[in-house]
């Protein structure tokens, strides 16, 4: 028997694998470049930085989903199992992005402190479920796909009892 020749899949699936887990980082960080240049495009409110936050923060959240809509192979790729680590951190990292926007919903004031710790889970979960819905088409009559994304962001903003500007309501 040569022993040799039975070596050679499984190197090749370790190599395989780490591919994968090299494949999904560059798709999550795709998504996550996305996310801030959504959060860049929100213009500043001079006189209420409560209400920038939101906004930045809904921004994301926009950006999240529609990335998982229009790349719906990369947004699959983004989060498969792919056996392996990356050779290094998500940078960008779109759990970070979400968690720098809801760091500023505290800092601003519209977010209590006592909710920023399960804050990132909420979110997260609202827009990833929504993703997945969209993404396989799941989303039940008689909802549309933007009212069902307005409807989740102001969801996560009402799980996490963001104190909203009267004018944002």
């Amino acid at each position: 028997m040569q022993w040799h020749r039975l070596s050679a899949p499984r190197g090749f699936r370790r190599a395989l694998t780490h591919l994968s887990a090299e494949v999904s980082r560059a798709a999550r960080e795709a998504l996550a470049t996305r996310m801030l240049s959504a959060a860049a495009d929100v213009p500043a409110v001079r006189d209420d930085p409560g209400e920038g936050a939101i906004r930045r923060m809904q921004a994301i959240g926009r950006a999240y989903i529609e990335f998982a809509v229009s790349e719906p192979h990369l947004f699959d790729t983004a989060f498969m199992a792919a056996g392996a680590a990356p050779s290094c951190a998500d940078d960008p990292s779109e759990w970070g992005v979400l968690n720098d926007a809801l760091d500023a919903l505290v800092r601003t004031g519209v977010l209590a402190v006592a909710r920023r710790e399960t804050a990132a889970l909420v979110a997260w979960s609202a827009v990833h479920g929504l993703s997945g819905v969209l993404v396989r088409p799941m989303l039940p009559a008689p909802y549309q796909p933007n009212d069902a994304i307005t409807a989740t962001l102001a969801g996560v903003l009402d799980a996490l009892d963001v104190r909203q500007p009267r004018e944002m309501r």
